[in-house]
């Protein structure tokens, strides 16, 4: 402690201010409590050294920007300050934990902790107080949790989501600071079909979860994606109208509109698994060098053989096949590139089945084929009627209202009726056209490769 020219002591103070909401920060709460806090320094006789001012933070001690701020800087000008003075102790920690941590630390530095409306002092009855109001204060601010708790445990109950808002829904209206949600959260005009579009394109298997969210950061930047966002977002019930209370774990229906269905979650979370994938094609990545990297299995541990090239040497260049798991392996770990790739080649000429094993399954296949054609075509012809007399039938309407048989008002109301109509039988008709040219490619395509295996 630092004395003046009189050879009195000069006490030295940091002014701590804090509110916990946003609401708080725009109204008179942080001036009231600097006004006092500077009043009380006068009145004191402590001169004042730096205010640090917390905004809007409710977190805990160890979160709070500016009371981190204040202990650095009170550890850096250890010996120069000597009180921290706070308008009330619950400005200064909401626990008694926290509260005791606190002064612990700032006693270590040599600073007492001073409020200028809890009437406490350094005496021993003077220390009980303190920890009286700092656990009432503790009190209060758990009264005030509990009561939080239980008002979003009825939102939930009563279908609607208190807590932050899903990517892809908004608010019905933008909420003031004291205003409570009424109103079941809506889809956002912007963001809600393309979430809906990312689980429609993971439930086809054919993405990964990374893939898919560079894919939709690409379609909507404004979403600000990245891989566990868009895990949490596919893992979400929210999407399929179902409320998951985060205090006990049970579940309620939604009033917000549900983005996909329950069934379309289920498959979702399977996927996610690693099962029901699907028609999901798992991605390998083809090394022209070694094309069996990865397909052809170790002789003695069925582990798949990976590949690299070595050098020797006299600095030449070998590749080699070989095996990398750890154990007993009666034949050599490494084979030659040149002689796994020719063995293969021999082994699928070996496999090819003699064409007179073939004739009868290609029988079967061929009967399979011709009623699935004839299946097929059925359906084709059933939509080219469909198609015929749709066409026939609005020739017969453009005609009668060029006779003057059907009133102009009828006419334009069905008209584009049957338009659509005609339109849909066409996709229809076209699906089924496709479907037979699939059909006979496939069987060709498979002929054809059984009997050229090693190519």
């Amino acid at each position: 402690m630092q004395r003046n020219r009189e050879g009195k002591l000069n006490f030295r103070a940091v002014v701590y201010t804090r509110v916990s909401s946003k609401g708080q920060v725009e109204g008179t709460s942080l001036g009231s409590q600097k006004e006092g806090c500077v009043a009380y320094c006068e009145r004191e006789g402590i001169e004042i050294d730096k205010i640090f001012v917390e905004e809007g933070e409710s977190a805990k001690v160890i979160d709070r920007t500016e009371l981190q701020n204040m202990l650095a800087y009170c550890k850096k000008n250890k010996g120069k300050i000597s009180h921290i003075i706070v308008y009330r102790f619950d400005r200064f920690a909401r626990n008694m934990q926290d509260h005791l941590w606190l002064r612990k630390e700032f006693a270590g530095l040599g600073i007492t902790v001073k409020s200028v409306t809890d009437p406490t002092d350094d005496t021993v009855s003077g220390q009980l107080l303190e920890n009286i109001l700092a656990s009432v204060y503790q009190f209060d601010n758990d009264l005030r949790r509990e009561r939080c708790v239980n008002g979003m445990k009825k939102k939930i109950k009563a279908g609607i989501w208190p807590l932050q808002i899903p990517v892809g829904y908004m608010s019905f209206k933008k909420l003031g600071a004291k205003e409570k949600k009424q109103i079941a959260d809506i889809p956002h005009p912007e963001f809600f079909d393309i979430v809906r579009k990312g689980f429609q394109l993971y439930l086809t298997g054919n993405y990964s979860i990374a893939e898919l969210t560079r894919k939709l950061d690409k379609m909507s930047p404004a979403l600000k994606l990245y891989p566990q966002k868009m895990q949490y977002i596919l893992s979400n019930k929210f999407y399929c109208g179902i409320l998951t209370d985060p205090w006990d774990g049970s579940e309620h229906s939604g009033l917000h509109g549900a983005m996909i269905s329950k069934q379309e979650f289920a498959k979702v979370q399977e996927i996610m698994k690693g099962k029901g994938m699907g028609n999901f094609i798992p991605k390998r990545i083809i090394n022209p060098d070694f094309p069996l990297k990865g397909t052809v299995r170790c002789g003695d541990c069925s582990h798949f053989y990976t590949a690299s090239w070595s050098t020797s040497r006299n600095k030449e260049k070998h590749a080699y096949y070989h095996c990398t798991k750890p154990g007993q392996h009666i034949h050599k770990r490494g084979v030659k590139k040149a002689v796994l790739e020719d063995d293969f080649i021999q082994y699928l000429s070996a496999i090819i089945p003699k064409e007179q094993y073939l004739e009868d399954f290609w029988k079967t296949v061929i009967q399979i084929s011709e009623k699935k054609f004839k299946e097929v075509n059925l359906e084709y012809l059933k939509y080219k009627k469909q198609y015929n007399e749709l066409e026939d039938y609005r020739k017969n309407i453009i005609r009668k209202n060029a006779q003057g048989i059907l009133p102009d008002e009828d006419f334009k109301k069905e008209l584009p009726q049957i338009k659509q109509k005609i339109e849909m039988v066409e996709l229809a008709m076209n699906d089924s056209k496709m479907d037979i040219f699939r059909e006979e490619a496939v069987f060709s395509y498979s002929k054809h490769f059984v009997y050229n295996l090693p190519r």
